[in-house]
């Protein structure tokens, strides 16, 4: 299992990739709409492709409650 700083890293680069926002931006407590102003198109692409990458699949259920990066850290920790 990878560790909380490595995972939070391996993030932070997948939302720079997917969404041209610097990871000097990309903050635990960044709200993906509101902070990093990602769309649901974005979003939806970004969803996809951490799901790829950590061999996870996010419900569409969980995927609303995905508000914030520490959401998605905490989520994706949750199901490795």
């Amino acid at each position: 299992m990878r560790e909380t700083k490595q995972l939070l890293k391996d993030l932070k680069d997948l939302i720079s990739k997917e969404t041209g926002v610097s990871p000097e931006e990309i903050t635990l407590n960044a709200h993906f709409e509101d902070d990093l102003n990602v769309d649901e198109f974005e979003f939806a692409n970004l969803m996809v492709t951490v799901e790829e990458a950590f061999n996870i699949e996010i419900t569409p259920g969980d995927i609303e409650k995905i508000k914030t990066v520490q959401d998605l850290l905490h989520y994706v920790e949750d199901n490795l």
